[in-house]
């Protein structure tokens, strides 16, 4: 794709979101472009569903792609404060997750500046039933839900700490609900260890989670210790979270 194709693709999208809907003549004039050519550049983004085509009238619309997009810039523009307090206090990488399929997928981080901080995971996927944010979003999923992202017993082990049985799965799930927070020690990659609440009313549900090496939150004290602080935190988060997301 050229930079001019890439270009136009944008310009198109810009006016479908200015307007609510278009029409491929209507976009053709504007941009002094061949209708042949807008029509080309909206069905490929409609097999991707950034747009939807109205079968009545023809004209094209925001697809839940596109409007996902939006719901997820909203969402990291309103925890980014939280976020950096979370991970301050709690002197771990903090992040924002939502679920994409049987993964999670971060949308927002925050990183401290120790040299031995867990990175920036931005854009990047994960299983989610090795991930804390992961477990936190299936623990509010509906039983549907679950069954289709799982239809087989056996999952995949990254590490030889991962669940790797679906009904193990669903029974570390229970005991997320019960807690109200996830677990990942060593799941997703050696020596990492992680936690993660769940927000809900969120218009697109989504976990904060906080990550570290777990070597260096052993050296802070015991494990019962230095994890009461993190989950406290967190809990204070999320619920700080919650409220800013159900504001409107």
């Amino acid at each position: 794709m050229t930079l001019l194709s890439v270009d136009r693709t944008l310009e198109i999208i810009d006016i479908l979101v200015d307007r609510g809907d278009v029409g491929v003549s209507e976009v053709a004039e504007q941009l002094c472009v061949a209708p042949s050519t807008i029509h080309r550049v909206l069905e490929t983004l409609g097999r991707r569903m950034y747009v939807l085509q109205d079968e009545d009238t023809k004209r094209y619309l925001p697809g839940p792609r596109m409007v996902a997009m939006s719901d997820e810039i909203d969402l990291v523009a309103r925890s980014r404060r939280l976020v950096e307090e979370l991970g301050e206090s709690t002197g771990m990488t903090a992040h924002i997750c939502v679920l994409d399929g049987p993964d999670a997928r971060y949308i927002h981080h925050w990183t401290p500046k120790a040299r031995r901080a867990i990175g920036n995971r931005v854009g990047t996927r994960m299983p989610a039933h090795v991930t804390s944010a992961g477990k936190a979003l299936l623990s509010i999923s509906t039983p549907e839900q679950l069954r289709k992202m799982y239809p087989r017993r056996a999952l995949p082990k990254p590490t030889p700490a991962a669940i790797g049985d679906r009904q193990l799965l669903l029974a570390e799930l229970q005991t997320v609900r019960r807690t109200g927070y996830a677990r990942n020690v060593e799941e997703s990659e050696r020596g990492v260890v992680g936690f993660a609440r769940p927000v809900s009313k969120a218009r697109v549900p989504v976990a904060i989670s906080v990550s570290a090496w777990l070597a260096d939150l052993q050296r802070g004290g015991r494990d019962s210790e230095w994890e009461k602080r993190i989950v406290d935190a967190l809990y204070a988060a999320s619920r700080e979270l919650q409220s800013v997301y159900t504001r409107g």
